[in-house]
């Protein structure tokens, strides 16, 4: 009796564990993010778009996403919307389902001791997050911005010199991300981008969409599906791009690919175990 009992909590940790494990599952974050040197950016930049080898006979092209031009500004005419050179063209303005965050923005943080920010604190209007953090048994201020104002840039140097504090920043721009704009995930993601054309452009645009300036080719294959980020970084006309290889994904995945085959082979020995043990019984009933 005890072990019928046991055989049938294994199968319902079997059942439990098949219907659970998809929701368990890892979301991956598909999602073109690129690091911009500051000095670089050409004047007059105020978009930064990402160009791919993409031919109009592909399924994601589309001649103008319009939604796009709305959110920038851009025109049908304008000319990053008609670029096309050795092949390369907007993802944002010509891939159908095309969701990008052209403008760039730079983040600061500032750890600022407590005596400092309470006696200055308007000095600090330019930035929109304020946390208090201790540290070392002290009371500082974490303040972060991703503003992208050459005012804001000059007045942290002023800043970090007059209180000799330390400033953490960097330019970080997105071209396409799933998990906050979209309702539901896009056709020609991340990894059919990397998968299908393998290379890409960075351009830099000014507020009409005219090309001020177009980086090398990177490579963008390579990737894993889970693979979170390209890791791409701009500085003027270089542009390099470092996938993250994502071992553990990948490890991950073989794991949940062969799941249900675990499962399969663990019933077959719990099936195999169960007539072991009736034929026993019945050996002994004789």
């Amino acid at each position: 009796m005890k072990k019928k009992i046991v055989f049938s909590l294994l199968l319902a940790l079997i059942f439990i564990l098949s219907y659970s494990t998809p929701a368990l599952a890892y979301q991956p974050d598909f999602e073109f993010g690129c690091c911009v040197t500051e000095e670089k950016i050409p004047p007059n930049t105020m978009y930064i778009d990402f160009l791919l080898p993409i031919s109009t006979d592909e399924e994601c092209y589309v001649d103008f996403n319009s939604e796009n031009g709305k959110k920038f500004g851009i025109s049908k005419e304008s000319e990053i919307v008609n670029y096309c050179e050795d092949g390369y063209i907007s993802y944002t303005f010509h891939v159908v389902d095309a969701i990008s965050n052209l403008s760039p923005s730079t983040w600061y943080d500032l750890n600022i001791p407590n005596s400092i920010y309470e006696k200055n604190s308007e000095l600090f209007d330019d930035f929109e997050h304020v946390t208090k953090i201790e540290r070392e048994n002290e009371q500082y201020y974490s303040v972060y911005s991703v503003k992208y104002k050459s005012e804001t840039h000059k007045k942290i140097e002023k800043l970090e010199k007059k209180f000799d504090i330390s400033v953490s920043q960097g330019l970080w721009y997105t071209t396409y991300n799933t998990d906050f704009e979209r309702e539901e995930p896009s056709k020609f993601d991340y990894n059919y981008c990397c998968k299908k054309f393998k290379k890409a452009k960075m351009a830099y645009l000014d507020k009409d969409g005219n090309v001020l300036l177009v980086s090398n080719a990177a490579e963008i294959d390579g990737l894993v599906n889970r693979s979170g980020h390209l890791n791409l970084e701009l500085s003027g006309t270089e542009f390099t791009s470092n996938p993250d290889p994502a071992l553990f994904w990948v490890l991950y995945d073989a794991f949940i690919i062969a799941f249900p085959i675990w499962l399969a082979l663990l019933a077959i020995v719990g099936a195999v175990v169960l007539i072991v043990i009736k034929v026993k019984k019945r050996k002994r009933n004789r």
